[in-house]
């Protein structure tokens, strides 16, 4: 008696990957903070992907204190609070926030705020021969492409992945995270 399979469709398969990258960033930033995540949201997830992108990205050199730098008004709450008592490769993780395309020197990752276009090509310019991780918000529009870019599917987060960018600069990318990627150029 032959068997029969049922084929696998693609998005099936690759939106059960992002599902679960997604719950796994969520329960990485935080299982063990309790209450961290009472507010929940979009602002308590794009900080578990920052995270997440952070965890999985290898830079040449890191400084004794990681930092995360937010470009533009954002809307994460008390979620980048939970990431701060975290760390990165054994370094305690800073916030800072920024306006402007004045990149401050010490940034490991900047993450732009859509609402931040203008300067947003400026912020990449800035970095743009430094080891910065660079990601860019939901609907951020730049003339050029930030290393990582979130994006929304089907009313689920999901990102893009430059790698040239990233190589550019000597960062590299986990095969683990690659392959969650909505895309990867």
């Amino acid at each position: 008696m032959p068997i029969r399979t049922r084929p696998v469709q693609a998005t099936t398969h690759s939106a059960w990957y992002a599902l679960r990258f997604a719950a796994m960033m969520f329960a990485a930033v935080f299982g063990q903070v309790g209450g961290a995540a009472a507010d929940g949201g979009e602002g308590a997830l794009k900080a578990a992907y920052l995270y997440n992108f952070a965890v999985y990205t290898d830079w040449p050199v890191l400084p004794t204190t990681f930092e995360f730098c937010i470009a533009g008004k954002d809307d994460f709450g008390d979620s980048l609070d939970a990431i701060a008592r975290k760390q990165i490769s054994g370094r305690q993780i800073r916030i800072r926030r920024f306006q402007g395309g004045d990149v401050p020197g010490e940034c490991n990752l900047v993450f732009i705020v859509a609402s931040n276009r203008v300067a947003g090509s400026q912020v990449l310019a800035a970095v743009a021969r430094r080891p910065v991780l660079t990601v860019g918000d939901v609907g951020l529009e730049t003339d050029d492409r930030p290393m990582l870019q979130l994006a929304r599917e089907n009313g689920q987060l999901c990102f893009s992945v430059n790698q040239p960018a990233a190589h550019a600069v000597g960062l590299t990318f986990s095969s683990k995270m690659l392959r969650l990627a909505r895309s990867v150029q």
